[in-house]
């Protein structure tokens, strides 16, 4: 649900609404600032605001939060850093390089989305490659063998 086309697709103004298992449960997705994860006082006040908001673009339903997201329960030491980080533009450049034959880096910072194909595919690369560097250090091996042969 988006509110605003034109203002930032944060907060209430664009939720994700994924259905449950359970019949007429939604879990409701929001982009926070990652500084407010660990807030209960903000994600209290959010939790509210989107109540408010699903009850008005929803008018004849009564929405209700049964459960808060892990940050509410859990601290960062407990948690860790967020699954879904978001990343700048400007890291972008930065992104998926190493410097070193022998590492192949995966992980969100990587990926160039979250869907399950982009896992798939970066898998399937590093795959491709450690391959070819296997098939090519066995290439190496086989002359080096045939090498020494011919010289004993």
């Amino acid at each position: 649900m988006i509110d605003d086309v034109d203002s930032p697709w944060t907060h209430e103004n664009m939720m994700v609404l994924q259905r449950t298992t359970l019949p007429e449960q939604f879990d409701v997705w929001m982009r926070i600032p990652t500084v407010q994860r660990f807030n209960k006082d903000y994600l209290t006040v959010r939790s509210e605001r989107m109540k408010n908001h699903l009850k008005e673009r929803m008018s004849l339903t009564d929405p209700q939060i049964l459960s808060f997201p892990q940050e509410y329960y859990y601290t960062y030491a407990q948690l860790g850093a967020s699954r879904f980080p978001v990343f700048g533009e400007k890291q972008k450049a930065r992104r998926g390089r190493s410097s070193y034959g022998n590492l192949h880096l995966d992980g969100p910072e990587v990926w160039p989305n979250y869907h399950w194909g982009s896992y798939f595919d970066n898998h399937e690369a590093i795959q491709g490659r450690i391959v070819s560097w296997w098939k090519e250090k066995l290439l190496k091996e086989q002359k080096e063998k045939k090498r020494k042969e011919q010289n004993s």
